[in-house]
């Protein structure tokens, strides 16, 4: 299987909601200048809404006024890595972490950006530095379970399986909304062998979020192995109808 087959969304799950004005930020020692948090939020506004020239704009300001914003440069790090400047949004990452050492996305946001560039190793350290920070990170267990995941598909592992698994299971109950966890769920316990689980995962993910084609595929060829025929093209039906729905979608 690709490695992107399940990643029509972005490998970072990333809800900007994440970037609150103080997010991870201690009252008790700094908080950041008004008027920095101000460009903050304007920065993402633009972030929000892609305009990622503003957003740069508004976040270097941001910084410009209160070079200790962590969460100013995790934006900023969003915009490099967005725009394709991997080595731009490691150095924004690593810059808010050494602002405050406490904020767990700028050590998911190095996760996800390494595992990008395949690199596998360095993406579960920072991953887990991620979660060591905040236990409750389903994004951060989601993309933990995607680099074992990854890492099993250059060199086969059922360990590495295991561990995706359980990463998975971890954000999927955090967050049961999190379909993209409940989706490789289902290839997993495929690759495992154990169907059954794998229907329910698939059924889960449906269930959050329908409008997923490759999802709808991958149920489908499931339920022909199992030899439940009518159930498979229901499956396929869906999936070939929303294909090409996304076909006819107007150029952005």
């Amino acid at each position: 299987m690709s490695r992107h087959l399940f990643r029509p969304w972005p490998t970072l799950v990333v809800a900007v909601a994440l970037l609150i004005v103080a997010g991870g930020c201690s009252k008790k020692t700094w908080r950041p200048h008004d008027t920095a948090i101000y460009h903050y939020n304007r920065g993402v506004t633009f972030l929000e809404n892609e305009d990622y020239r503003s957003a740069t704009f508004e976040f270097k300001t941001a910084i410009e006024i209160d070079p200790k914003y962590s969460e100013a440069h995790n934006g900023l790090g969003l915009v490099y890595r967005y725009t394709g400047h991997t080595d731009l949004a490691i150095s924004s990452f690593k810059r808010a972490v050494g602002a405050n050492p406490k904020y767990a996305a700028p050590y998911m946001h190095l996760g996800v950006t390494y595992l990008d560039r395949d690199d596998y190793d360095r993406a579960v350290t920072f991953l887990e530095q991620a979660i060591k920070k905040d236990k409750n990170y389903a994004d951060a267990y989601y993309n933990l379970g995607l680099a074992y995941y990854d890492k099993h598909q250059v060199s086969p592992a059922v360990g590495l399986l295991r561990r995706a698994r359980k990463n998975f299971i971890k954000a999927g109950d955090i967050n049961s909304q999190l379909w993209e966890a409940h989706a490789l769920l289902g290839v997993v316990y495929e690759e495992l062998g154990d169907w059954e689980k794998a229907l329910i995962r698939y059924n889960l993910s449906l269930e959050v979020e329908p409008r997923q084609p490759e999802t709808w595929e991958k149920l489908g060829l499931l339920y022909e192995r199992l030899g439940e025929h009518e159930k498979a093209e229901l499956c396929f039906s869906k999936a070939a109808g929303l294909k090409n729905e996304f076909r006819s979608l107007p150029e952005p």
